[in-house]
């Protein structure tokens, strides 16, 4: 451990993230250090915390009783009967945080907590995240506890875990730092997928600093220098065996209709006169996991493929993740062996290739549809998830997730799949434009289910302000068994008629129903700012206000936030110019198109996520020989 300590110092000089070393410290008052060897225990602590609660929380999801409505404040809730549910294992997550970032040096060498199978972030995750170019839009952030931003963050003091009565004064100025580290980690994250300055649009940057990454803007690239990807042809165990058990993945859902159409599903009635869904075939039955199909068709027909190795800027591994993880994760008598029996095959598949050995992996990227605690499991003898992302070898290539861990630098969040796949920019402009003429009669709509398992439960207040205020608020209330909810016709019907939608969180932050809001053109309402601010730098702007409001989670547990009357004072004005923004700027770069579409105006999901994770390689690249000069 100090040799190991004594190899890591000269690379913390470099660094852009820090721990405490003192519990002393004021949370605006704080030293920075990386790669420190606190990192391996804090990480381990967070994701500890977070994945040994998933398997209950998970057995007991579909259990609830969907007519209970929580009231009553946070004092009355009886946490003792939810301490296994997701909600409590992310509040025990920050908590674990707070506890690591506390230790000093020498207590962290006295008491390692290291992970099964050797996982952590370790000096390789770090290095390869010292990517942040020389240039002078380049943010230090060893100087200020947060950004330099035009853009007000919500932090950890407006969350209910530091205000929580039970928490101490210490444990709320950690609390806060966690949230500070996040907001940087989104920040850098933002900053290293940025083209450089010499990389031209047709008519103005793809990427707009301080911004949002263009969805309106398309790149002239004439010349596929810099962007070729080899997509590795795995074998089929890794992906079309999957597909294949369609019927056995889900233990309540047959996947098969949600998997045809490479990963889109079923097609659904988009005629004009089906009233809501249209233009005609651009709608589909998606399920929210199933990311990893749709991007890796997106992929086969990407324009600057090649079988060139020597050529290639990136690699693509097309690894159905989450098919096999959810196979797993509720089969009666499964054993850890199981759940990792195919990422393990993953990585001596890779291991054996010149290609990975030449950069560890720095080069690859890893698309995965579920939160990134699935794939994160500490303990062998927790019963939940996959230790895929816990292996050493997994530390330096990209992951893009649907919920990234906010402190892992090379967790990136992409949006959720929705059920909108255009085929064309008319496909676009004609959605958009049934957007704008969208009548919306309610201020304020929530579709979702109440579940008062869930600790410190904000959607039972939410629903019960909604149901005092019937002329505002309209509640589409979502039963496992009836599955409304999954029918996109009904839930996009609300969004387009509401100027506002609540998104509380669920069993962790993100919510697949923020992207369905935005593309629907409602305005998304936050109470937990790792729902969105923190997860999806490429895709979302960096200014929160410009695309939705937050209320604190706090404020309406203690009953001094009512969410209707905050949205009434928000002027027609306002709310018109926050709807034209997600309708025209951010809206196109949320959908995932029909593999083989040509969009010469607009750049959706895959487009930026390509862009970013190309220019995040570069970067690397850059700094690599940099080093080997010095």
């Amino acid at each position: 451990m100090i040799l190991r300590m004594a190899l890591i110092s000269p690379l913390c000089v470099l660094a852009l993230l820090c721990l405490w070393k003192s519990t002393s410290l004021a949370p605006l008052n704080v030293s920075h250090r990386l790669c420190s060897p606190q990192d391996e225990h804090c990480i381990s602590r967070i994701d500890e915390s977070a994945n040994r609660n998933m398997y209950n929380a998970g057995k007991n999801m579909f259990e609830e009783e969907d007519d209970f409505i929580l009231k009553s404040g946070p004092e009355s809730t009886d946490t003792s009967s939810s301490v296994n549910k997701p909600r409590a294992a992310i509040d025990g997550w920050f908590k674990a945080f707070s506890e690591c970032v506390g230790k000093s040096e020498s207590e962290l060498v006295k008491d390692p907590l290291r992970l099964n199978g050797g996982g952590y972030l370790d000096r390789k995750e770090c290095n390869s995240f010292l990517i942040i170019s020389n240039s002078s839009n380049s943010t230090d952030l060893t100087k200020d506890p947060l950004p330099e931003t035009d853009h007000d963050h919500p932090v950890a003091e407006e969350v209910m875990w530091v205000k929580h009565e039970k928490m101490s004064a210490d444990e709320v100025a950690k609390a806060y730092y966690s949230a500070q580290e996040a907001a940087k980690w989104t920040h850098l994250l933002r900053e290293i997928g940025l083209p450089q300055p010499n990389y031209q649009a047709k008519d103005k940057p793809l990427y707009v600093r301080g911004g949002t990454p263009q969805g309106t803007i398309a790149p002239d690239l004439p010349s596929c220098e810099g962007r070729y990807i080899y997509l590795y042809d795995l074998p089929s165990k890794f992906n079309a065996d999957l597909i294949a058990e369609c019927d056995t993945l889900d233990r309540w859902l047959d996947l098969c209709d949600y998997l045809q159409h490479e990963g889109m599903g079923l097609v659904l009635d988009s005629s004009q006169e089906a009233g809501v869904l249209f233009p005609s075939g651009t709608w589909y039955l998606t399920f929210q996991f199933n990311l990893e199909p749709i991007f890796h068709a997106r992929m086969k027909t990407y324009e600057c493929l090649t079988t060139d190795e020597s050529k290639a800027s990136l690699f693509y591994i097309p690894f159905y993740g989450t098919l096999d993880v959810n196979k797993w994760k509720f089969a009666d008598n499964a054993t850890n062996e199981d759940r990792d029996r195919l990422g393990l095959d993953l990585v001596r598949w890779l291991e054996g290739r010149e290609s990975w050995k030449r950069n560890n992996g720095m080069d690859h990227v890893l698309i995965l549809g579920d939160i990134s605690w699935d794939f994160r499991r500490l303990q062998d003898a927790d019963q939940w998830g996959s230790k895929l992302l816990q292996l050493p070898q997994m530390s330096a290539p990209a992951k893009l997730l649907i919920e990234r861990n906010p402190w892992h630098p090379n967790d990136i969040g992409v949006p959720y799949p929705t059920s909108f796949h255009p085929a064309s920019d008319d496909d676009i402009r004609t959605w958009q434009s049934h957007c704008e003429k969208a009548e919306r009669k309610y201020l304020v709509s929530f579709v979702g289910r109440p579940r008062p398992t869930i600790e410190a439960n904000v959607r039972g207040h939410l629903i019960q302000q909604c149901l005092d205020n019937p002329n505002e608020c309209f509640f589409l209330k979502c039963k496992h068994r009836e599955r409304v909810c999954l029918r996109p016709d009904a839930t996009t019907d609300v969004f387009l008629h509401s100027h506002f939608c609540m998104q509380p969180p669920g069993d962790t932050p993100s919510r697949r129903s923020v992207f369905d809001s935005l593309i629907g053109g409602c305005i998304p309402v936050l109470f937990d700012p790792y729902t969105a601010y923190y997860q999806y730098p490429w895709h979302l702007p960096e200014d929160p206000k410009s695309f939705s409001v937050y209320v604190s989670t706090e404020l309406v547990l203690n009953g001094t936030a009512n969410v209707i009357e905050i949205l009434k004072k928000i002027s027609p004005e306002e709310r018109a110019v926050m709807r034209a923004r997600i309708i025209h700027e951010i809206l196109p770069g949320l959908v995932y198109s029909k593999p083989g579409t040509k969009h010469p105006s607009f750049r959706d999901a895959f487009d930026i996520s390509i862009e970013g994770l190309l220019q995040r390689v570069a970067n690397l690249r850059t700094q690599k020989a940099a080093e080997a000069q010095q």
